[in-house]
């Protein structure tokens, strides 16, 4: 009987163990790494990440860069990294930090890399209406 109960207890142990080890480690690959460059420095602090009005990530870290520019450091919860393609971009409005599509290349985006961010949402329709004129330029020709 005691050597059960000491069966018991090692293995209720070791499983405990596992599970905090698995949790921990699952902590760190949940979400994928990408730094927002944005053109002018940040007058605030941001915590999260949003697609529309849905949180998809957090911001680990913002920092200033010396020519004025800003640049944060995101990681979009891997539920998420579908909607992070080549022609991503974020943008500022609402108090908020956004991730916008300016058009969908259906590449997915590497971990990683840097997406051009905006001041707010005019820059960035001056941003698409830039791009979208290029690729008529380009489809002219």
């Amino acid at each position: 009987m005691a050597i059960c109960f000491l069966g018991t207890m090692f293995f209720l142990l070791l499983e405990t163990l596992l599970v905090q080890e698995s949790a921990f480690a699952s902590g760190e690959a949940d979400c994928v790494n990408y730094a927002v460059a944005f053109g002018t420095p940040l007058t605030q602090r941001f915590d999260s990440v949003y697609l529309d009005d849905v949180v998809i990530g957090r911001v680990d870290r913002q920092e200033s860069v010396p020519d004025g520019r800003a640049e944060v450091f995101v990681c979009i919860d891997r539920a998420y990294k579908k909607y992070m393609e080549q022609g991503t971009v974020a943008y500022l409005a609402d108090n908020k930090i956004n991730i916008y599509n300016v058009w969908a290349s259906g590449e997915p985006l590497a971990a990683q890399a840097r997406i051009e961010g905006f001041s707010s949402k005019f820059a960035l329709y001056l941003h698409e209406l830039k791009s979208l004129a290029g690729l008529f330029l380009r489809f002219l020709h």
